[in-house]
């Protein structure tokens, strides 16, 4: 399975875990609750993109040096190198973050008003790193 095929699957939505990383789930998209809800076994071999788990999340701060939800920015894939595909709650918006030099890899401010879909970016980075 790759990403694409992840993104367009019915993972069930686990309400129990998504109250783990925020109070309210009213303002997440159905695609960021789905995947804080599946199980952390995907990964993609092509591009390299693993689902991060439930754990893996909450303790960021121990595990990666980086504080992730006191920022309101929920990691959700490790894309190898340090960089990891996160939803920023607080703008709405998806970007890529490396978490050695905290920067966005791809500048989606212009798009965080249009609510850029997961499936955008994905779209956005393979393109930056095909050959």
């Amino acid at each position: 399975m790759n990403i694409f095929e992840l993104i367009k699957s019915d993972i069930p939505i686990n309400n129990g875990i998504i109250q783990q990383f925020v109070k309210t789930s009213d303002n997440l998209p159905e695609m960021v609750k789905k995947l804080l809800s599946a199980e952390a076994n995907f990964y993609d071999t092509t591009m390299m993109y693993r689902l991060l788990g439930t754990e893996e999340i909450l303790e960021s701060k121990k595990n990666l040096g980086v504080d992730f939800l006191s920022k309101s920015i929920l990691p959700l894939f490790d894309l190898q190198s340090n960089d990891f595909i996160c939803y920023d709650i607080q703008k709405n918006g998806y970007f890529i973050l490396n978490i050695v030099d905290e920067i966005d890899l791809i500048d989606v401010t212009d798009f965080f008003e249009y609510h850029i879909s997961l499936e955008e970016l994905v779209k956005k980075w393979e393109g930056e790193y095909e050959d």
